[in-house]
């Protein structure tokens, strides 16, 4: 049976943001008819409507650690610096606390949900599995996609998953606090990088990571600074999969063309 993996951060934000939204009666102020219950009733509607949609009945929410400490806050202290200024939802955090009570659910210290969407998807903790998400950072992930906001699935290979992670390291994500090469949008990116193709993993990410390097050493007009930029962008764009994360150990591999380097979870 199918396990629907679910971006649980999402579903529990957009229950509770509609409570905050603007009253139908009193245009200009925020609505005072709903409750922590309707945003319980609203988020199990969305749950309910997702495993019809994937054909299943397994599912297991994914969470954001609670203190939101992150392992990409320690390579740049800029990431998602300026992300929520208004901090979340007034019912959110009592949301969250009931979804977890009344389904199977998951997280681990240190990294964001989506890290752990990544591992899960990719590992060989379960027999088959579908991540549910509308985070357009879900398509570096290789496996089957369900974008429950505009109901759309999508196949992902291993050459896709990659070509839009070096794609987004290349372009960098503002709202995320990292900046990707400096001069380079999406329509510079997207005709730079190689097209996907069906070749052998490997040789196309050799692929992807040569072309990545040389937009960077152009952009900074150094090698050294240009690589050292492109790997720290790559770590940051880069959603964890399956070897990025050792369990015993509890440490995370801090992404590197040819080197093992691991960040333990303790040190965030």
């Amino acid at each position: 049976m199918t396990i629907a993996l679910i971006d649980a951060d999402i579903i529990a934000f957009r229950a509770a943001a509609l409570a905050d939204g603007e009253d139908p009666f009193e245009p200009g102020q925020k609505r005072k008819d709903m409750t922590l219950g309707d945003c319980e009733v609203i988020a199990k509607e969305q749950i309910a409507e997702i495993l019809t949609a994937c054909k299943t009945d397994q599912l297991l929410l994914i969470f954001s650690p609670d203190d939101r400490k992150n392992f990409r806050k320690s390579v740049s202290s800029s990431y998602k610096q300026s992300r929520n200024p208004g901090g979340k939802p007034r019912f959110y955090w009592e949301l969250v606390n009931s979804l977890r009570n009344d389904f199977r659910c998951n997280q681990v210290d240190g990294m964001e949900g989506d890290d752990l969407l990544g591992i899960f998807q990719t590992g060989d903790y379960f027999k088959d599995t579908i991540i549910v998400s509308s985070d357009k950072d879900m398509h570096t992930i290789p496996g089957r996609l369900y974008n429950h906001v505009k109901r759309e699935f999508h196949d992902v290979s291993t050459n896709q998953a990659n070509w839009y992670w070096m794609y987004q390291s290349l372009m960098g994500d503002s709202t995320d606090g990292y900046g990707g090469a400096p001069g380079y949008g999406r329509i510079k990116a997207e005709r730079l990088l190689p097209k996907v193709d069906d070749s052998d993993p490997t040789i196309f990410m050799k692929r992807l990571w040569h072309e990545v390097q040389l937009c960077f050493i152009a952009a900074y007009d150094d090698e050294k600074i240009g690589i050292h930029q492109a790997i720290k962008q790559a770590r940051l764009a880069r959603i964890l999969r399956n070897n990025d994360y050792n369990w015993e150990r509890k440490a995370i591999r801090l992404w590197h063309p040819t080197e093992d380097i691991w960040y333990p979870v303790s040190q965030i």
